[in-house]
């Protein structure tokens, strides 16, 4: 079973680079959820962490992962996910999954709070 890890890397001006999953499987796709809340459901084969705030839910356009199986976002991920300085965004990553433990065909990383503080 795959196992996840969600990453964020900072640049020396503190903005996200790079935000990730590793390890869902190889070549299938996934998108990222973004949120100003957290939230604990079970939601396919995983938890969803992420929930809505003043802004909803935003979910970036879908991506594939390379053959190692890894997701990510960036550069440029606080202008393609709206993020605002001095607010707490909750990043999760759905993506396909056919052999995931529960056999809905889909599973969620764990989440991240990212920060962006000038």
């Amino acid at each position: 079973m795959p196992r996840d890890e969600v990453f964020a890397l900072l640049d020396p001006s503190r903005e996200p680079i790079r935000v990730g999953v590793s390890f869902p499987p190889a070549s299938t796709w996934g998108l990222a959820l973004v949120g100003e809340q957290t939230a604990s459901r079970t939601f396919g084969d995983g938890r969803r962490c992420v929930r809505a705030g003043d802004r909803g839910v935003r979910r970036l356009p879908p991506q594939t992962a390379d053959s190692t199986g890894s997701l990510g976002l960036g550069p440029g991920l606080a202008a393609s996910a709206g993020l605002t300085v001095f607010q707490t965004h909750h990043v999760q990553f759905w993506y396909r999954d056919g052999l995931g433990p529960c056999g809905t065909g889909f599973n969620l990383s764990n989440g991240i709070a990212v920060r962006l503080v000038p």
